[in-house]
C-alpha cells in the first residue's frame, strides 16, 4: 500500500501528522473504546502492540487514565493523566488526548493547556485547535 497512489488517504494522514501519527491514533482510539466497552484484556492486546510506538509509556499512561475513568476512579484517572502531563512529551497526539481526557474530567484549564502544547508540538492539528476554540468561547 502506498499512500501517494491514493491522493485522499496521503491528504488524511497528512492532517493527522503523517502515516506514525495516524497509526498512534488509530491505535490509541481503538484502545480506549475498548477500554470504555469494559473489554480491558482486547485493550490490553492492543497496548502491547504500541510499546514501540514512540512516547509508549505516555500513551499506557493515557489508556491506564482512560481505563480508570471507566471505571469511575477518578482520583487514580488524575493521578496516571498527570503522570504524563508533568513530562511535558514532544510526541504528537500526547497532549491532546490528555486534553481530551482533562476535558472528560470536567477540567477545563488543565484541558486548555494541553491542547496549547500539542498545538506548539503540531501546528496544524485541526481537531486540537477546534477544542481548544470551543474552550474559548
Amino acid at each position: 500500500f502506498e499512500a501517494e497512489q491514493y491522493p485522499r488517504t496521503s491528504e488524511l494522514l497528512g492532517s493527522l501528522g503523517g502515516p506514525a501519527a495516524a497509526d498512534v491514533k488509530v491505535r490509541y482510539t481503538l484502545a480506549a473504546a475498548l477500554i470504555r466497552q469494559g473489554k480491558i484484556s482486547a485493550a490490553e492486546t492492543l497496548l502491547e502492540q504500541m510499546q514501540s510506538t514512540p512516547a509508549a509509556a505516555e500513551f499506557l499512561n493515557l489508556l491506564l487514565a482512560e481505563k480508570y475513568l471507566y471505571q469511575g476512579d477518578r482520583k487514580t484517572a488524575l493521578s496516571k493523566l498527570s503522570a504524563v502531563t508533568t513530562k511535558n512529551s514532544d510526541a504528537l497526539l500526547v497532549h491532546y488526548y490528555a486534553g481530551v481526557l482533562y476535558l472528560r474530567l470536567n477540567r477545563p484549564d488543565e484541558a486548555r493547556r494541553e491542547f496549547e502544547r500539542e498545538l506548539l508540538l503540531n501546528p496544524d492539528d485541526t481537531q486540537a485547535k477546534f477544542r481548544l476554540a470551543k474552550l474559548k468561547k
